[in-house]
């Protein structure tokens, strides 16, 4: 058997395995074998705190996506409105691929980037590290914020057409699933994040 059916036939079994998740109600992620280490979200403590005022929305290792244009999510309790800066940086290069620099971003709540809308695509099987950071020099130096936020993600584009949300799950798209249950407002969500150790009062 070659390499090519052996990977279409563990995506097909997943899709089973999604399958007796949907008739229960219940999303079942199948974390992906990227290779790649922990990453460090939130300083390592993923729950809601005042010490972490930016929590990314991802999971511990590398999460996949099958989108070259992900959205990307994180969630700010800061006091008040600050300027944010994205970084997206390619695993391997020393300077980022994208820097956004983010204006007046409203305080606490639910925040994204649609990578669309700078129109920056993620080359297919490449792992980059994003991270959000308070864009302010006094703050970073200082000691006001503890803000050593990042993870890591990779675009791969599924070798079988994949039809739910279910299947999303089951093959191990952990940015897809969130941005379907976070556009839906599902009551999913909160379950789908505590399961990767996110908890963030989202829909508060």
């Amino acid at each position: 058997m070659n390499k090519k059916f052996m990977q279409r036939l563990s995506v097909a079994l997943l899709l089973v395995i999604s399958s007796y998740a949907y008739s229960q109600g219940l999303l079942k992620y199948n974390p992906p074998k990227t290779g790649s280490p922990m990453t460090l979200a939130g300083g390592g403590t993923r729950s809601f705190g005042a010490k972490i005022p930016i929590k990314i929305l991802a999971p511990r290792h590398t999460g996949l996506t099958s989108k070259s244009q992900p959205v990307l999510y994180w969630y700010s309790s800061l006091p008040k409105p600050q300027k944010l800066l994205l970084t997206i940086t390619k695993e391997g290069d020393d300077q980022p691929a994208l820097q956004v620099h983010l204006d007046n971003e409203p305080a606490q709540g639910l925040h994204s980037v649609r990578l669309v809308d700078y129109r920056f695509f993620l080359l297919e099987g490449s792992v980059y590290r994003w991270s959000v950071a308070v864009d302010d020099e006094e703050q970073n130096a200082g000691e006001a914020i503890s803000n050593q936020t990042y993870v890591t993600l990779r675009y791969s584009f599924p070798s079988i057409p994949i039809d739910s949300l279910e299947e999303l799950a089951a093959a191990g798209y952990w940015y897809d699933v969130l941005q379907e249950l976070i556009e839906t407002h599902s009551p999913q969500l909160d379950d789908w994040l505590a399961e990767a150790g996110i908890v963030v009062p989202i829909w508060e």
